[in-house]
């Protein structure tokens, strides 16, 4: 799914007509992208605007002949931003203007891609994305579950017994503990700096804050924002600290509170179930500390609890905030299999 439109230009358009409009607009020539059609005089452009989070997935536009006729194929993706499509649908305006050009998008001839109803403020569409990414994140866990082969006999059987901790496949599951608690400190860190950064809490939180030397050099050459400099002087992986640090932001945003809700008529909480994916992790990285009963089915378990304790939380910040969000938290499984 994405939103596609095909320019076709007038006999007689120069080439560099039309790469100086794209220039003049942001566009920046990139060395590949994904959508070629041809590899015959093809150029490829990316447009992404990161200023107050306004682009999701940017814009990319190839410029090429095709049957002798100069054209340009423009593309963003289904999670296109707001902003993403008042650019692809102003670059398309400009060329009809401009150049005379005509074009075919998902909607027919001429027809520019509709507008989402409203347009989201910045620590809204910062917090979109910082979801959006840790989704990204635990899909990618899930695709290395399901793709890494082990032979049946490491799953369960006497060499499987005998080995135990010392089994290829437990040390294999352990290894994901580092990265699902990294995926849950960058949401957590994410989503804070955008709302930190629009917060009109943001002085008396910053009085607090005590920046080095390194960092304070690397705001002034604009390497770092000052949001992101006080995120690294405090910790996001104790889930108490990680609450306190919101509700200074927003006192009514209490994710321990989000955690100990219910869940599936469990008699073990996410903020419990969490808290131990958090102590593991910490034991495999500091001790070295292997979980034998840590089985495939078990990883895909903490994955799980870490997603829909995370959408919960991002379903609670959007209520208070009267964000049109509705989080839908995938049901996953363990592949099994893999001989």
């Amino acid at each position: 799914m994405s939103n596609e439109a095909v320019v076709m230009f007038p006999k007689g358009t120069s080439e560099r007509a039309v790469l100086d409009a794209l220039l003049l607009r942001g566009f920046h020539k990139t060395s590949f992208s994904p959508f070629f059609h041809s590899d015959n005089g093809t150029h490829a452009f990316s447009w992404f605007d990161a200023v107050d989070y306004r682009s999701h997935t940017g814009i990319y536009a190839e410029l090429a002949q095709r049957d002798g006729n100069l054209s340009l194929y423009v593309r963003s993706r289904v999670f296109a931003s707001y902003w993403d499509l008042v650019e692809q649908n102003e670059l398309l305006r400009q060329l009809r203007s401009k150049l005379k050009a005509t074009f075919q998008s998902d909607y027919g001839g001429n027809r520019y891609f509709p507008l989402p109803v409203r347009r989201p403020e910045p620590a809204e569409s910062g917090s979109e994305l910082a979801f959006a990414g840790f989704q990204d994140a635990a899909s990618r866990a899930m695709a290395y579950l399901g793709f890494r082969q082990f032979p049946a006999s490491l799953r369960a059987g006497t060499q499987a017994e005998l080995l135990g901790s010392n089994n290829p496949l437990v040390l294999s599951n352990n290894l994901l503990l580092p990265y699902l608690i990294a995926i849950l400190e960058d949401y957590f860190k994410s989503t804070f700096i955008a709302l930190f950064r629009y917060s009109p809490l943001k002085e008396t939180v910053l009085k607090g804050a005590r920046l080095t030397g390194d960092q304070l050099a690397r705001i002034s050459d604009a390497h770092l924002t000052v949001e992101e400099a006080f995120v690294e002087t405090v910790s996001f992986q104790n889930l108490s600290a990680v609450a306190s640090h919101f509700k200074s932001l927003e006192p009514k945003l209490d994710l321990l509170g989000v955690l100990k809700r219910p869940y599936r008529r469990r008699k073990r909480s996410l903020l419990e179930s969490i808290s131990a994916t958090i102590s593991m992790r910490h034991e495999f990285i500091h001790r070295g500390l292997v979980v034998e009963e840590l089985s495939e089915e078990a990883i895909v378990a903490a994955l799980s609890d870490i997603e829909v304790g995370v959408g919960r939380f991002y379903q609670k910040l959007a209520d208070l905030r009267v964000w049109p969000v509705t989080i839908s938290v995938p049901r996953r499984k363990a592949p099994g299999g893999g001989a």
